[in-house]
C-alpha cells in the first residue's frame, strides 16, 4: 500500500497537481492518465517519467522507432531494437517473410526505460507503462499490432504461453493483434523456426486482407 501511495503521488506531481483528494484503495489499477495528445510531447513526458524503479535505473529512454502513423506496429516488452544484432533479426523477419520494409513499421515497447532488473519481473512496471503505450496506439491508430515475446501477456492479460498462441488473431481495444515468439528465442531454439515462418505468413495474409 505504501508503494501504491507513492506511485499515486508521483503521478500527480508529474501531472502538475498540487492537491490530491482522499485516496481510497480498492486494489484496482489507477487508469486514465491525462497524457499529451502530441506524440512529440508524449515522448518528452515519458523521458522524464520516474513512476517506478526503472526510471531510476535507466541508461536512457527507448520510446519508439519509426513513423507513429504506420499501419503496422511491432511491440515488445523491453526489446532493445537499438542493438544491431537484435534489430537485424527483427528486420529479416519482417522484410523477408511479411514483405514489409522495416522503415514502414513503428517499433516500440511496453517498458520505456532501457534498464534491467535483477529479478527480471516487470509486472508492476508494465502496469504503469502500458498507459503510455495505449496513448501511442490511440494517436497512431495502427491496423495491425504484432507483439514480440512477453509483451502479449501484459497486453492481453493472458496466462497462455507465447509458443501456444503465436500466430493467432486477437483484438486489442478493437485493433487486430497477433503475437509472435521473440526472434532471439527462435535463434536459440531453431526447432521453432518452421512454426515462426508459418505464423509470419498468417500475418502477411491478414495484412493483404486489410
Amino acid at each position: 500500500m505504501k508503494s501504491e501511495i507513492i506511485d499515486i503521488l508521483k503521478t500527480n506531481k508529474i501531472l502538475g497537481n498540487e492537491y490530491v483528494e482522499n485516496i481510497y484503495f480498492s486494489y484496482k489499477k489507477q487508469e486514465n492518465f491525462i497524457l499529451p495528445n502530441s506524440i512529440v510531447a508524449l515522448e518528452n513526458y515519458v523521458s522524464n517519467c520516474s513512476l517506478c524503479e526503472l526510471g531510476k535505473l535507466k541508461k536512457n529512454s527507448l520510446f519508439a522507432k519509426g513513423n507513429i502513423f504506420s499501419r503496422f506496429y511491432i511491440i515488445g516488452l523491453n526489446y532493445n531494437y537499438t542493438d544491431d544484432k537484435k534489430f537485424e533479426l527483427l528486420k529479416n523477419m519482417v522484410e523477408n517473410v511479411i514483405d514489409v520494409n522495416i522503415n514502414n513499421t513503428y517499433i516500440t515497447n511496453i517498458l520505456k526505460c532501457n534498464a534491467i532488473k535483477s529479478n527480471n519481473n516487470y509486472n508492476k512496471e508494465a502496469e504503469l507503462c502500458v498507459n503510455y503505450l495505449e496513448k501511442q496506439i490511440t494517436i497512431g491508430a495502427p491496423e495491425i499490432i504484432i507483439t514480440i515475446g512477453d509483451a502479449f501477456d501484459h497486453m492481453i492479460k493472458s496466462k497462455d504461453k507465447v509458443t501456444d498462441v503465436s500466430g493467432k488473431l486477437f483484438s486489442y481495444n478493437g485493433t487486430d493483434l497477433i503475437p509472435l515468439m521473440d526472434p532471439e528465442f527462435i535463434y536459440k531454439n531453431p526447432s521453432y523456426k518452421e512454426k515462426m515462418y508459418q505464423d509470419l505468413k498468417k500475418i502477411k495474409i491478414r495484412m493483404d486482407e486489410k
